[in-house]
């Protein structure tokens, strides 16, 4: 959710640290979403784009404050840069299919990668 300029500097730490890959998840903006990926890739760093949270109240169709067709777009604008790395909510099994079928359309079946988060819960 940060500013597009600082996309380079924190891509940049990364590699120096040695981190081999970089999960963003793009709330900030079109604009701040293609120059981190860009970033990245430039630093070499394999780039994971996520749209949409576990959490409950994520969208605004939930009660949350993110658009419902912000998720789409945003895995939308990834593919347009190249990634083929994507997280998704994996205790929301129809929004699961849904991006994987959004993405099968953008680039074919078995061309990406879908990584599954959830919540977990100790008592």
């Amino acid at each position: 959710t940060d500013i597009p300029d600082l996309g380079t500097d924190f891509a940049q730490d990364l590699k120096s640290f040695g981190v081999d890959a970089a999960i963003l998840f793009p709330f900030g903006g079109a604009a701040t979403e293609r120059k981190w990926i860009q970033a990245c890739q430039d630093a070499g760093l394999v780039v994971l784009v996520g749209g949409h949270m576990t959490q409950p109240e994520f969208l605004e169709s939930e009660g949350g404050f993110i658009a419902d067709s912000a998720p789409e777009r945003i895995y939308t604008i990834a593919v347009e840069n190249g990634v083929t790395d994507f997280v998704v909510p994996g205790n929301k099994i129809e929004f699961v299919l849904k991006y994987r079928q959004l993405l099968e359309s953008l680039l074919g079946k078995g061309n990406f990668t879908l990584h599954i988060i959830t919540l977990l819960f100790l008592f």
